[in-house]
């Protein structure tokens, strides 16, 4: 007996280079025949849970005198599903398979509220909310409960630890996404996730993980005007960087962030932020955009994402070199002065900080405006959404007035994922077996 939901995230093969997947056991998943009890004198079982088409999920179970546990879990895709693995390179079903932690005393019911994973090659499984238990004596979970180690309380008085050290600063690794036309996107940065959760313990907390290109899958897609970087890990699930070209105005920029992270000591485990209203690392097509210092581009109200050494082109890539670079100058071409009427607007206000003096002209009413030197990179526009000015006005206080930033809530135009909702449960009339599955709302 089973009652879980559980999430895959496959890395495959396609014609424009590798793929990543995420996505839930569906409401329609079964109970297989072929799932077992076990033989007479025999102590092995097994459940066999199928979906969509041609996918099967099996734990087997073994035992002895005191204790049960999973000893295997099996996962079978078919790559030729092409609703779950669109334009993938391999036809036919891929299998994977893994050793678990599961376990459990005999007669009593496994349950585990946090987030297990289990790691299968190109397949990680994601099993939350579990309750699992093999061999009953009767249709019913025992009462009786051995809970996992993620489960288990922590000391009432435990030792101060010392503080977390920040970390260092990310190692920067070179990333490449290629189409059927060659290489869309040119990244080489280092990556640092900036994120502020509450933890178990109901405490606020601001924490920061460096992506480690040794142990991150990266990916990404490529068409006329968008061009997307996906990376994966054990717990980063999921970061999509997705880059957009204005055809009519051939600027370049950073327009969507996606991330799903795990935070095993978070009050909730799955962390996830977007924003697809952004305007950052902006540049004209054709060339590159390159800043030497750190970039922090603010996500979310509790998501930054923090750049180092970043040099990027998407779009009209000259096989693996870079174009002529934008962004080291702070954002004008000169250091000359820029003329305006009073009440005005900057003509470039999206090319970079500049220090705004008002220096008022009894003839002619015009304003002077020099450059900050001390800026090497051009800020990034629009964090948060679209940043608004209110115009110049008569008083150095007043010209420094903005409208707030805020975050526009506009769908993520490429990048779906499944969450888990209510559970039904169906049962097989051949075993006594029963699985619960996830009713699914898309993001």
């Amino acid at each position: 007996m089973a009652d879980f939901s559980a999430t895959f995230l496959t890395s495959y093969d396609t014609r424009s280079g590798p793929q990543n997947k995420s996505f839930e056991l569906p409401a329609g998943a079964e109970v297989s025949n072929s799932s077992s009890c076990g033989k007479e004198n025999a102590s092995d079982s097994s459940l066999v849970i199928t979906f969509g088409r041609g996918h099967t999920l099996t734990l087997t179970f073994t035992r002895n005198a005191t204790r049960y546990k999973v000893q295997l879990m099996r996962f079978a895709y078919n790559l030729s599903d092409t609703d779950t693995f669109p334009n993938s390179s391999f036809t036919g079903v891929k299998t994977v398979e893994s050793a678990t932690d599961i376990k459990a005393d005999v007669n009593t019911t496994y349950r585990c509220v946090s987030e297990t994973q289990v790691h299968m090659g190109s397949v990680t499984v994601t099993l939350r909310d579990a309750a699992i238990q093999a061999y009953l004596s009767s249709s019913n979970f025992s009462r009786a409960e051995t809970r996992c180690e993620q489960d288990l309380p922590t000391p009432t008085t435990p030792p101060q630890p010392s503080p977390t050290p920040a970390p260092s600063s990310p190692v920067v690794f070179r990333y490449n996404v290629s189409g059927s036309n060659g290489t869309c996107l040119l990244a080489s940065m280092g990556l640092q996730l900036n994120v502020t959760y509450r933890t178990v313990d109901n405490k606020t907390v601001t924490r920061e993980f460096n992506v480690n290109p040794n142990k991150t899958t990266f990916g990404g897609n490529c068409s006329t005007t968008l061009a997307t970087l996906s990376l994966s890990s054990e717990n980063l699930l999921l970061l999509v960087l997705q880059f957009v070209m204005n055809e009519s105005s051939s600027k370049v920029f950073l327009q969507g962030v996606q991330l799903n992270l795990t935070l095993p000591d978070a009050e909730d485990v799955s962390f996830t932020a977007t924003n697809s209203s952004l305007r950052a690392l902006q540049a004209t097509a054709g060339n590159s955009y390159k800043c030497n210092t750190e970039q922090r581009l603010q996500v979310t109200s509790t998501f930054s994402l923090n750049l180092f050494r970043v040099w990027v082109q998407a779009f009209r890539v000259d096989g693996d070199k870079f174009g002529p670079e934008v962004g080291d100058t702070g954002g004008l071409q000169d250091g000359g002065l820029v003329m305006l009427e009073e009440g005005q607007r900057h003509p470039e206000d999206d090319l970079g900080p500049l220090a705004e003096q008002a220096v008022p002209d009894t003839q002619h009413r015009l304003w002077r405006e020099r450059r900050v030197s001390a800026q090497p990179c051009r800020r990034p526009r629009a964090q948060l959404g679209a940043l608004t000015s209110t115009g110049r006005t008569s008083t150095k206080r007043q010209m420094n007035q903005r409208d707030a930033t805020r975050v526009h809530s506009t769908p993520w135009p490429s990048i779906s994922a499944a969450t888990a909702g209510s559970f039904v449960r169906t049962s097989s009339p051949s075993t006594s077996w029963s699985v619960f599955r996830p009713s699914i709302e898309g993001l």
